[in-house]
């Protein structure tokens, strides 16, 4: 997504060097023991990597992942070293230094997912390999992929072919490897028919073994004459606030409950088209997942807190909702309700801000969803940095590091990046989030993009440059 490109440095950034010169911190002389577990994506302990809480000693993780860190008092922020949540694509490249924040905890006891930002994000994944053929797929508009259910992860997009009357397909997987044993290699074909309308045709379920040490699975074969499907209407309407453009609406093909990274059907809206008719499978286990996608930003609007005019002309916000549909054999219709958007509010773009001062502000939605706030900036002299905030509030300042050694200069310029997600089972506060239940929506998010839950939204926005007093005038 081009319009959450950006770049990012702070002064100093020698991490490891500099961390260990900050051991004269003193703590706080009360509070609880935080005791902490740090994981990767696969769910695996990242060892000596650096923690710390503002106040006190950096600490490294053992080989396990725990670290503990006493007399902590709440609530706190927890600052984690070479580490991000931001969503995929928020930066073109990975940064030389980057810091994971958590405001506001309160638990004594926090279960830390993360993305890596230095060496492999997956490397202490289980990998596995298996390829085969799909049958029959023999019109020139047929389409056939081939699939490995959740938590058995393929990286890569999901795969699809069409026109021939056997498919080939081949799959790369990677997983955590205390949830190796049989998984379930799911195929689906469909095609359009003279109308352009979606007809699904067949499915084949395989199962697979899957081991803690991965490997070559070898070749497995799908026959799609195996199950027989149905096909169901399904009514979408789409309600948005009047500032946000529908840009498409998706159907996704869900098994037993499970959302799949499937996409059988993506339609443009038409003019001021708000209401579509989607096609979706019956039998064989699956269902639907409808999502919808809207654009919003570059035209003068009032800010929703009242205040003087606001002018987005240089923002960009993305938003997604989603909306399983129930299993069944009957048509269904589903309503996709848009939220109140994401608005950056202060600082304008291309301000020239104190960084110690200034309160980065923003106003969301009423159920108030947990913010990821991504400061990303870029320094003439310096390397390519980010600061990763999670947050549940909708304001915060530059956090300051001045205690890691790591300070701003006048060569700083700087972008802000906000996302926010919300919806059913998934976490709604920061302490929420660091716990080993919310960890499991983490991958699903990470390699598709596609939300694991029944409903929910999610968002994204570019809210601005900015620079330091004396800096270099604003990228274009």
């Amino acid at each position: 997504m081009d319009f959450r490109k950006g770049f990012l440095a702070l002064m100093g950034a020698a991490t490891l060097l500099i961390l260990a010169a900050c051991g004269g911190q003193q703590a706080q002389t009360s509070g609880q023991t935080v005791s902490g577990k740090l994981v990767d994506i696969c769910n695996q302990p990242l060892a000596y990597t650096t923690v710390m809480v503002p106040g006190h000693d950096p600490v490294l993780t053992g080989a396990d992942g725990t670290f503990t860190i006493e007399n902590v008092q709440t609530p706190y922020d927890l600052i984690v070293n070479n580490a991000t949540l931001a969503p995929r694509g928020m930066y073109m490249r990975g940064p030389e230094l980057s810091l994971l924040v958590y405001e506001g905890l309160t638990k004594a006891d926090p279960y830390l997912m993360v993305i890596p930002t230095r060496g492999s994000t997956t490397g202490s994944c289980a990998e596995a390999s298996i390829e085969g053929n799909i049958t029959p797929a023999n019109e020139n508009d047929d389409y056939a992929t081939a699939f490995v259910l959740p938590p058995y992860v393929d990286y890569d997009e999901p795969w699809y072919d069409s026109g021939t009357s056997t498919v080939s397909y081949s799959m790369d997987l990677e997983y955590d490897p205390a949830v190796a044993g049989t998984a379930t290699l799911l195929g689906v074909g469909w095609r359009r028919d003279a109308d352009n309308k979606v007809q699904f045709y067949g499915a084949d379920e395989q199962e697979i073994t899957l081991t803690s040490s991965g490997g070559d699975l070898g070749t497995k074969n799908l026959d799609l004459t195996q199950n027989e499907l149905g096909n169901r209407d399904l009514e979408v309407s789409v309600q948005l606030p009047s500032l946000m453009n529908l840009y498409k609406v998706y159907h996704y093909l869900t098994l037993n409950g499970v959302n799949l990274p499937i996409e059988t059907e993506s339609v443009s809206p038409e003019d001021n088209q708000t209401t579509f008719t989607l096609t979706g499978p019956t039998g064989a286990g699956l269902g639907s997942l409808v999502s919808a996608q809207a654009r919003y930003g570059g035209g003068l609007i009032k800010s929703l807190a009242g205040s003087a005019p606001l002018d987005l002309s240089d923002m960009e916000g993305r938003v997604w909702v989603w909306q399983r549909v129930d299993n069944g054999t009957n048509n269904a219709s589903v309503t996709l309700n848009f939220p109140d958007p994401v608005i950056p509010v202060t600082p304008l773009n291309g301000s020239t801000i104190d960084p110690a001062n200034t309160t980065f502000h923003w106003v969301g939605p009423n159920d108030h969803p947990l913010y990821n706030v991504a400061f990303i900036m870029l320094s003439e002299y310096g390397p390519d940095s980010m600061i990763d905030v999670v947050t549940n509030s909708d304001e915060i300042h530059i956090p300051d590091l001045s205690s890691l050694g790591l300070t701003f200069d006048n060569s700083i310029e700087g972008v802000w990046f906000l996302s926010a997600v919300h919806g059913q089972n998934l976490p709604d506060t920061v302490d929420d989030l660091a716990s080993s239940d919310s960890a499991q929506y983490l991958p699903s998010f990470y390699a598709s993009d596609i939300a694991p839950t029944e409903s929910g939204y999610s968002f994204t926005a570019f809210a601005g440059w900015f620079m330091f007093p004396n800096g270099n005038n604003v990228p274009e």
